[in-house]
Order: C-alpha cells, then sequence, then structure tokens
C-alpha cells in the first residue's frame, strides 16, 4: 500500500514538476495523467476497502481474545441479570389455585346434600325456636343419625320445609353449574382459577337467592416480581366444606365473610381490567380489618397488600407501592406466623426492587441486608429463596456501584450458604451467582481464577435438569472458549465450542441456541486462523442451515455475520459469482432487519457486491449497487453503517468518473460532501476530503482553475488542522494543486 501511494504521488507531482510551459500547451499530457491518476484512485479505494474489511475480519477473529469483547460480556451479563431483577419486580406470582378448586369440585355431591340440610336446618330455627337445641346437635352428627333420632314430628316439619324449598335448591344447583363453566373457561385461559368456596342460601319472606364467593386467589394479581404468591385460605382453613358455626362465633365468622367478600371482589376486579375499583376494594378491606387480630384476617390483611402493591405497580405509582410495602411490613414484621413471614419477606424483597427503580441504591442495599440478616436461618423454601435473591440482587447492585471486590465477596456467600439446598428456585440463583462471579472477575483481570470459576459451574449443574441452570452452563462454556482462545489454546477452545454444538444444538430454548449460535461463528473463525478454509465454510453452513428459520435478533446476527464471511471466504478463493449470489442472498433476506448488528452487515454486503461487480467489469450494476446502498441507509444513524453509506458514495463517483461522465461524478462528490461533511467520524471525514480532492482534479480537467482552487481551499480550511495521517496527506495534496494552479494562472 506504501508503494500504491507513493506511485500515485508521483503521478499527482508529475504535471507539477514538468509544467514549465502553460497549462494548454501539455492539455494532452495532463489529461492522461489525470485520467492515469482517477483510474488509480478507484483502485486505490477498492483495495482499500478490501484490506479494511480483511484486516477487519483478521481483527474480528484474533482480537475477539481481548478484554473488549470480555467486558462487553460482562456489561451484558450484568445487564440481563439487572433486568432480570426489575422483570421479577412486575410479573405476578401465580396461585396453587386449580388443586384447590379440584379438591372442593370433587366434594360436589357432599355439597349438594348439605345444602338440602343446611337450608332445612336454617329454615326450621326460624319456625320454631324451641326446636333450635335439637336442631344444633342434630348438626354435630353424621346426616343420617339426625334423621333416625328426631321424632315423626321434626321429621314431618323438616320435609315440609325442604318441599318448600325445591326450588330455591335447584335454582343454587342450576348457578353453581354456572360458575363451575365460568371457572372452567378462566382456567382454559388462566391458570388463575376463582373456585367456589361456599354457596349460602338465604331464606327471606319465602324467597331465596344464592350467593356465590370466590376463594381468594393472591396470584390473580400481576405482582412486579415472579415470586409465587401463597393462598391464605390454605393456611387458615377457609375454603373448605362449611360447617355449623358456633353461635359464641358469629361475630367473627361474619367478620371474615366480609373480609373474603371484599378479597374475592378485588381480584374480579382485577380481572376484569378494573384496576381502580380493586385498588379501592383492597383499601377498603386493609383499612377495616388491619387492627384485628385474628390470623385469619391479618392473613388476608398481608396477602391484600401484597396485592394492592402489584396493581400499584401495574400503574406504575413507586411511591404509593413503597408505602405499601412499608405499611405492611411495618404491621407483620413481629409476627411469628411463618405464613405472615413469608409476605413480610417479599414485601423487603419487592420494597428494594422499587427502590432500585426509584434510583435509590444505597436504599435499596440496605433492604437487602435487613432482608438477609433477619431471614437468612429460615427453613421455609419460599423465604429461603427471598434470602438468596436478596443477596445476589445486592451483589449485583454492589458491582453497579463499582464495588467488584464486595460483589464477589457477597456471591461466595451465597454459594457457600446455598449450595446444598434442594430448592430448584434457590439452585437457580446459586447458578447465577457462580456464573456473575467469573464474569467479575474477568473485568477484573483475573483471567485464571475466572476459568476456575467456569468450570466450577460446569461442573456442578453440567447434569442438571434445570433448563434454567443450564442456560448459564452453556454461557459459562462459551465464555471458557474464550478464555481458552486469549491464552493460545486453540485445540481446547475448539473443542469446548464442540461440546457446546453437540449438546444443544437441537435445543429450542432462545437461550441455548444464542451459545451454539455463537460457539459455531467462533469455531468457524478459529479454523479460519489455522488456515482450515474448507472447514470453516463447512461451518458457516452448518450455522446458516440450523439457524436460518430464526426469529431471535442475536441468533439472526450470527446467521448473518456466518453469510457475510463465506461469502467473502468465496471471493478469497476466486469464486467471485458464488460470492455474489452469497451476498444478494443475504441482502434479500434481511434487508428489511431493523437490528443494528444485522443493518451492518447488510450494508457491508451492499458495498461489498458493488465492489465486485466493478472488478467483474459491471460497472453499471457496480452503480445501480451503491444506489441500492445509499437509499437504503443513508439516513441510519449508526455509526459502521454511516461509514458504508460514505465509501459507497465515494466509489459511485469514481466509477462515474472512469466512464467519462464528468457531471454526474461530480454531482456523486457534491452529495457525499454535503450530507456527510460534518460527520465526526474519521473514516467518512477521510472520504469526504477525497472526494473534495477529486472533484478538484475533475473540474481541473473541465479547464474549471477557479471552481477547482476553491474547493482545494474549502478542503484545507476544513481539514487542515485536523490531527488523522489519512487526512494531512490528502490536505497536503490539495495544497501542492492550488499553489500549482495559481503559478500557472
Amino acid at each position: 500500500m506504501r508503494y500504491f501511494l507513493l506511485l500515485i504521488s508521483i503521478m499527482v507531482l508529475s504535471p507539477v514538476s514538468l509544467a514549465q510551459e502553460p497549462l494548454s500547451q501539455n492539455t494532452q499530457q495532463v489529461t492522461s495523467a489525470i485520467e492515469q491518476l482517477i483510474q488509480l484512485n478507484r483502485e486505490q479505494a477498492r483495495l482499500e476497502e478490501q484490506v479494511k474489511a480483511n484486516a477487519a475480519e483478521i481483527q474480528d477473529a484474533s482480537e475477539k481474545n481481548k478484554n473488549e469483547l470480555m467486558k462487553e460480556i460482562s456489561l451484558l451479563s450484568k445487564e440481563i441479570e439487572y433486568k432480570e431483577k426489575l422483570i421479577d419486580a412486575k410479573i405476578s406470582a401465580v396461585e396453587k389455585e386449580s388443586d384447590r378448586y379440584s379438591a372442593i369440585y370433587s366434594f360436589g355431591s357432599l355439597i349438594v346434600t348439605l345444602l338440602v340440610f343446611i337450608g332445612g336446618f336454617l329454615a326450621y330455627s326460624k319456625a320454631k325456636n324451641d326446636a333450635a337445641e335439637v336442631a344444633n346437635t342434630a348438626a354435630e352428627t353424621t346426616i343420617d343419625k339426625w334423621f333416625k333420632d328426631k321424632n315423626i314430628e321434626i321429621d314431618n316439619r323438616v320435609k315440609d320445609l325442604v318441599g318448600k324449598l325445591m326450588a330455591s335448591v335447584t335454582e343454587v344447583q342450576e348457578y353453581a353449574k354456572d360458575v363451575k363453566k365460568y371457572a372452567d373457561n378462566i382456567t382454559g385461559k388462566n391458570k388463575n382459577t376463582p373456585t367456589i368456596s361456599a354457596i349460602s342460601i338465604n331464606d327471606n319472606n319465602g324467597s331465596s337467592a344464592g350467593k356465590v364467593s370466590t376463594l381468594m386467589t393472591s396470584g390473580a394479581e400481576n405482582h412486579s416480581s415472579s415470586e409465587q404468591q401463597d393462598n391464605p385460605d390454605e393456611e387458615t382453613g377457609a375454603g373448605k366444606p362449611p360447617v355449623i358455626a358456633d353461635p359464641k362465633n358469629d361475630e367473627l365468622e361474619q367478620q371474615k365473610k366480609i373480609a373474603r367478600d371484599l378479597f374475592d371482589r378485588a381480584v374480579a376486579q382485577k380481572q376484569q381490567n378494573e384496576s381502580e375499583q380493586a385498588i379501592a376494594s383492597y383499601n377498603q378491606l386493609i383499612n377495616s380489618f388491619e387492627s384485628r387480630e385474628e390470623p385469619a384476617l391479618r392473613l388476608l390483611v398481608a396477602q391484600s397488600m401484597i396485592n394492592l402493591a402489584a396493581l400499584q405497580a401495574s400503574s406504575e405509582r413507586l411511591a404509593e407501592q413503597l408505602k405499601t410495602y412499608n405499611r405492611l411490613i411495618g404491621l407483620f414484621q413481629a409476627d411469628t406466623e411463618p405464613a405472615l413471614q413469608k409476605r413480610v419477606a417479599k414485601a423487603m424483597l419487592f420494597k428494594a426492587m422499587v427502590l432500585d427503580q426509584m434510583s435509590q441504591p444505597d436504599e435499596e442495599i440496605q433492604v437487602y441486608s435487613q432482608l438477609i440478616e433477619q431471614y437468612q436461618s429460615s427453613n421455609e423454601p419460599v423465604i429461603q429463596q427471598c434470602v438468596a435473591k436478596a443477596m445476589l440482587y445486592k451483589a449485583l447492585s454492589l458491582g453497579l456501584k463499582g464495588q467488584p471486590a464486595e460483589e464477589i465477596k457477597l456471591y461466595n456467600q451465597l454459594i457457600d450458604r446455598w449450595q446444598s439446598c434442594s430448592e430448584p428456585g434457590v439452585q437457580q440463583l446459586v447458578a447465577k451467582a457462580i456464573y456473575n462471579k467469573a464474569v467479575t472477575l474477568g473485568s477484573e483481570g483475573k483471567s485464571a481464577e475466572e476459568l476456575q470459576t467456569y468450570n466450577k459451574l460446569i461442573d456442578t449443574y453440567q447434569h442438571h435438569d434445570d433448563p434454567d441452570i443450564q442456560d448459564y452452563v452453556a454461557k459459562g462454556l462459551f465464555n471458557k472458549a474464550v478464555l481458552l482462545a486469549q491464552e493460545g489454546r486453540p485445540e481446547e477452545e475448539i473443542e469446548v465450542y464442540n461440546q457446546i454444538i453437540a449438546r444443544w444444538h437441537n435445543s429450542e430454548r432462545a437461550g441455548q441456541q444464542k451459545q451454539v449460535a455463537k460457539a459455531m461463528f467462533y469455531k468457524a473463525m478459529t479454523l479460519e486462523q489455522q488456515g482450515k478454509q474448507d472447514e470453516r465454510i463447512a461451518i458457516y453452513n452448518q450455522l446458516i442451515d440450523t439457524f436460518s428459520n430464526s426469529r431471535d435478533p442475536e441468533v439472526q446476527s450470527q446467521v448473518v455475520k456466518a453469510m457475510f464471511n463465506k461469502a467473502v471466504s468465496l471471493g478469497d478463493e476466486g469464486q467471485s459469482d458464488e460470492e455474489l449470489a452469497a451476498y444478494s442472498q443475504l441482502i434479500q433476506l434481511y434487508q428489511g432487519s431493523d437490528v443494528p448488528a444485522i443493518q451492518q452487515n447488510v450494508a457491508a454486503a451492499m458495498l461489498y457486491k458493488a465492489i465486485t461487480l466493478g472488478q467483474q467489469g459491471k460497472s453499471d450494476e457496480e452503480i445501480a449497487a451503491y444506489n441500492q446502498l445509499i437509499n437504503r441507509y443513508q439516513g441510519d444513524e449508526e455509526l459502521t453503517v454511516q461509514q458504508h453509506v460514505a465509501r459507497a458514495m465515494y466509489n459511485k463517483a469514481l466509477t462515474l468518473g472512469q466512464q467519462g461522465k464528468r457531471d454526474e461524478e461530480i454531482q456523486a462528490y457534491n452529495r457525499l460532501i454535503n450530507t456527510r461533511r460534518y460527520s465526526t467520524d474519521v473514516d467518512v471525514q477521510e472520504h469526504v476530503a477525497k472526494a473534495m480532492f477529486n472533484m478538484a482534479i475533475t473540474l481541473e480537467q473541465q479547464d474549471k482553475s477557479e471552481s477547482a482552487k476553491q474547493t482545494y481551499e474549502k478542503l484545507i480550511a476544513e481539514f487542515g488542522e485536523h490531527d488523522s495521517s489519512a487526512l494531512q496527506r490528502v490536505v497536503t495534496k490539495a495544497k501542492e494543486r492550488y499553489n500549482f494552479l495559481n503559478a500557472h494562472e
């Protein structure tokens, strides 16, 4: 390249040294020299593009083992984990409602029988006060014993009352069927199925009305976390087949019913997207019963607060959400009831997440610390998972604050404390902690410890059947391969890539597909470094065939890079027609993508296709290819794409000049200058400067010396102080031509 540039400089300077006579006497010689200059400039541009492309290709292969790649992996991995934390704060837990529904529905026949009994008992009690004692005694025995032990008079009375109530019972049964059908429909759409908890019959002036109360469905609320919320009814006995209440507990039972009705109403309102009404119902329940001491009511209040905060999160009322969590923690933190402690732990975890969303990292970390300290010795699985998450999220927050040593220390605590825990959710967090620890060690330049940590992750979980954990094993293997490449161990690197490909090439999980696609691409790059071109192209073909139908942007990016590199490899082997076909296929499949990484490769394919057409002497098709690139991406703001657009504009002008279309050539140069002259990118600026210089040369060729001088002056003024050596070379040539024109006016 140095000799090539020297040749161009000699050709440019030759007219200067020989121009002892007026320019008009040497027109033919100058014209010939300028035409050669234009042709050489075009060839120079083509070779520069090819060299840059090859250099970029080699650099991508050889430099992938540099710290920049690992830093990018580190940042992306942390961002993923950080976003997972935010996602945890916005997704609700699914309640185990369907199991309870099945259990209650299995007692359907018993419920219908009991309805007859309850209806008869209640009606009889109202009609005959002196039979109350007998009826209460009968209610405590089975239905058969009740009918056998009563005298004929009572039996006749009950039969009469039952006859009067048959219409009401039928009505209730039909209503129950409707509710069941509704529940079945909901089950098909949402696993959080409302379930019939009780059917009561009120006898008022001979009329009866059936009321269906749904069980509390705490999982029906979309919370700002993926935590699975617990069912208050399961932990208090609510929702079981009804029994005859002790008169002494009538007031308490009535209060429970009111509270449950409010809760059920709020759940139903939420399911109907009536969030404001649901918030009002939860607030009414909380304000009415938060001072009660009965366990069932306290649990219901706590769950209502969790659900209320979830609704506040969905409407982005962070301050109100934070207030609700503080209220819950203040009311129940000292309570020793396990069901309440689970909700306090969740509230503390969610509170920390809200503080993170409110950009209060110090307060966030403080809440995590309180949660860990208060519950680290708990044996309750739900609380254990909250503590493990608090440790993981606290570590991530410390890392984001620039405290990697503290971050790693906390990862170690989490791993040591929970590695032996059998809970799947906790094991996922341990795997994440090991992976994050390795990434952080890598960002700190501790590659030996990083590699050791990846090996621990792989050895511990390589046979684990949890898909989420397997995602981390796959990522750990890929990062291990990159580390081996850094250490100059290509055979071991390729072996790790092969492990990833063999194990997960048929996986349908997006996370594992990404690692397989990356493993294939980087394996091909390493094979190229080893000079194994045929194997390299075979791997590219395998990658393209395996994932060509993927809709995942990251996987698509690997496919596009493989298609581009395959095309370049075909060109290097002299198969230009196959090279052009590969570029065309890439462009056709992905030119509509809006993914930046894919756009970069599509633009590069358009540019290289045009250059290859020019090498084949197909200048019209070459210009058409440049136009396709310019028209498609001239408004794109992505830097690499803009560099390709600038090169396309410059090369198009050179080709027009070679065709003798001077006016169109100048027009093309002007388009590049006017649209890109204010770019701050050095590569784009170099093309603008070269366009100004070549346009001035063409103006000279057209005997437009004044216009040429003005162009040289603009070039010198705009780029004369630039510190780029390439720009300074263009400025130097412009000064020489400008001085030459002034000397021969």
